[in-house]
C-alpha cells in the first residue's frame, strides 16, 4: 500500500463524514511531502511518533496514558514538540501507522484509540488483509515486509461481545493500483440502535477460535468478515450512518 493510496482513503473519509479533527499514530514525518499526514485535509490534525518529527514525539502508549491523565499540554509534557498544538482529548478520525510488533501492540492500540474516538468516527487500520501467510507468520518463515497479525485483531474485536463497534475490510487486490492488504474501518456502535446491537450478539454465538487460525480465516474470510472493494465502501458504507444501515442488511442475511 503506497502513501498515496492511505491519504486518498483517509482523506474521503474525513470530507464524506464532514470531520474536523485527526489524529495519527504512528507518522514517518510531518513536514514530508510524501508523508501521510502532510496530505491529509483536516482542520485540526494530531501525530503521534517515538522517532520522527511530529507534534508529539512518544509512543502511542505513553501518548494515551498522559492523555487519560490529562498532563498531555504545551507546559507540562518533558518530550519533545515540534510546534505549539492545543490539546484534543476526543478524535473524529484516527489512523494508526504504528509498525505491528505484535499482537498485544495492535490490540492495545486499538483498545486506546476507541477510548477517545468520537461517537460516530473512524478508525482506520491498515495491513489487515494479509496476501498470504508468510506476510504475518512470525519466525523464520515471515515474509521480508512482515506487516504482522493484525487480521486476528480485527476479527478478535468484531466477535467480542463486550466491544460496541462494526469492522469493515477495504481491499482492491485485483486493482493494481488498489489498496494491497486491506485497511479496517472500525466505527462504534450506538447502544440505542437495538437492531445492530442484536444482530452483533448474534454474530458473536458463532465465534469459533478456528477464526482465528490464518488457513480457515484465508478460506472463509468472506463469511467471517464484512470485506468489499473501495468503490462499495464509499457507496455503501461512506458515511456513519449509512455505514449502520449497510452493516445490518449484511448481518441480517448470515
Amino acid at each position: 500500500m503506497t502513501s498515496k493510496e492511505k491519504w486518498q482513503f483517509t482523506n474521503r473519509v474525513i470530507s464524506d463524514n464532514s470531520y474536523e479533527t485527526y489524529l495519527e499514530l504512528g507518522t514517518s514525518d510531518i513536514f514530508r511531502p510524501g508523508c501521510t499526514f502532510y496530505n491529509i485535509v483536516c482542520p485540526k490534525k494530531v501525530s503521534v511518533d517515538i522517532g520522527a518529527r511530529s507534534h508529539y514525539q512518544m509512543s502511542f502508549r505513553d501518548f494515551f496514558r498522559d492523555l487519560d491523565a490529562g498532563v498531555l499540554d504545551n507546559e507540562k509534557r518533558s518530550h519533545r514538540t515540534v510546534q505549539t498544538q492545543p490539546v484534543l482529548y476526543n478524535y473524529d478520525c484516527i489512523f494508526n501507522g504504528v509498525t505491528p510488533t505484535s499482537h498485544t501492540d495492535t490490540k492495545d492500540c486499538m483498545n486506546s484509540s476507541l477510548k477517545v474516538l468520537n461517537n460516530k468516527g473512524s478508525l482506520i487500520f491498515p495491513y489487515v488483509d494479509p496476501l498470504s501467510k508468510s506476510w504475518q507468520t512470525e519466525g523464520k518463515d515471515r515474509h521480508p515486509e512482515w506487516i504482522g497479525p493484525v487480521w486476528k485483531s480485527m476479527v478478535e474485536i468484531h466477535y467480542n461481545p463486550t466491544a460496541l463497534v462494526d469492522v469493515v475490510i477495504v481491499h482492491n487486490h485485483n486493482n493494481p493500483d488498489g489498496i494491497t492488504h486491506g485497511l479496517a474501518i472500525i466505527r462504534k456502535i450506538d447502544p440505542r440502535n437495538k437492531q445492530l446491537v442484536d444482530i452483533k450478539k448474534k454474530l458473536c454465538q458463532s465465534f469459533s477460535d478456528k477464526f482465528l487460525t490464518f488457513k480457515l480465516y484465508e478460506s472463509n474470510k468472506r463469511e467471517i468478515m464484512n470485506i468489499v472493494n473501495m468503490n462499495t465502501f464509499f457507496d455503501k458504507y461512506g458515511t456513519f450512518e449509512d455505514h449502520m444501515s449497510a452493516s445490518y442488511k449484511f448481518w441480517s442475511k448470515k
